[in-house]
């Protein structure tokens, strides 16, 4: 909270004040800041299926990515405010990431089956309906545009 004299008091995003910050900039070969990374180690966001009916962690995936890293060291998670959608047949969508991209997922195994770039972040559970013509779609806004896509 504001005023908190404890060092590490994460009462908020950016702790007690603009004094305690658990990000750090990195930086490209000129020294230019290109992100701030968290201070811990990734995954810094996942994606986590629980068993309703044993309270176990079914499976868990990191939930995002960080393009200023290398490829092969991208899929640390990446952080946003929303939650998936699930369908009857088996398919969790989600686009709760900084990486402006929505997401399928196996509801039983966690594999990443598709995904797309869009042109902002989702901030809200993405919506699955059924069109007119009876085919099903997702839908989703990123930033201020609603994107939808037909399931197969």
């Amino acid at each position: 909270t504001e005023g908190s004299t404890q060092p590490y008091d994460r009462a908020s995003v950016n702790g007690p004040g603009p004094y305690f910050n658990f990000t750090a900039p990195l930086k490209d070969d000129t020294g230019r800041s290109i992100a701030n990374l968290p201070c811990w180690r990734p995954p810094w966001a996942k994606l986590v299926a629980v068993n309703a009916n044993t309270g176990d962690v079914a499976w868990e995936v990191p939930l995002g990515l960080t393009e200023a890293l290398p490829d092969g060291k991208q899929r640390t998670g990446s952080s946003g405010s929303a939650g998936p959608s699930v369908t009857a047949g088996g398919l969790v969508f989600v686009g709760a990431t900084s990486d402006r991209r929505l997401r399928a997922f196996d509801m039983k195994t966690g594999q990443e089956l598709w995904s797309a770039r869009l042109q902002g972040q989702v901030n809200a559970n993405p919506m699955i309906y059924r069109g007119r013509s009876g085919r099903q779609f997702v839908a989703a806004v990123a930033t201020d545009t609603l994107v939808a896509f037909a399931l197969p």
